[in-house]
């Protein structure tokens, strides 16, 4: 799997003890997130005819280079930098990571290779700020996991599935 990353990384916790060898840097402060809009997920699959499809059902089609899904929540509209963590697990390894033997990667990767750390600062564009990630060979199908913290508050857990694409013209058909 292979991210669309615009980051910088920081670990903390358990994270910590699995990844040896990164340097943390220093959050924000805090940042205020505007409760009445809480975290999003979307899928933006691109079509044989050239358009794309969004979606925000927690399914993602396996479609390698075709198939991109993210997050995004609602900040205050200053223009300071602001700060965020994912973490994000796969139901297993992938055949890669996008940084993972980089060390100026804006992810590290856990040892068993089933978790990206991504932590980074980002300028709020429209008040939002996110990440997004595309699908490549090798990854795996079933379930994905990605916890959401900006300015060290926990935002919340995302959980969504990555399907045939067969599945996921069933689910979004209807």
């Amino acid at each position: 799997m292979k991210p669309h990353i615009r980051a910088a990384l920081r670990l903390t916790g358990a994270a910590s003890a699995i990844l040896s060898g990164f340097t943390c840097v220093a959050w924000p402060a805090s940042v205020d997130t505007d409760k009445n809009h809480h975290l999003s997920f979307y899928t933006i699959v691109s079509q044989s005819d050239g358009s794309t499809k969004v979606s925000h059902l927690p399914l993602v089609p396996n479609l390698p280079g075709r198939a991109c899904y993210g997050w995004r929540v609602k900040v205050s509209l200053s223009k300071e930098m602001v700060g965020f963590r994912e973490v994000f697990s796969l139901p297993a390894a992938p055949k890669t990571w996008s940084g993972e033997n980089d060390p100026y990667a804006a992810n590290a990767i856990t040892k068993d290779r089933t978790t990206s750390i991504t932590e980074r600062f980002e300028t709020p564009q429209n008040g939002t700020i996110g990440n997004e990630w595309c699908v490549v060979e090798g990854d795996p199908l079933g379930k994905y996991r990605m916890e959401i913290h900006v300015a060290e508050e926990y935002l919340g857990t995302l959980d969504f599935e990555l399907v045939t694409p067969q599945d996921y013209d069933r689910a979004t058909s209807r």
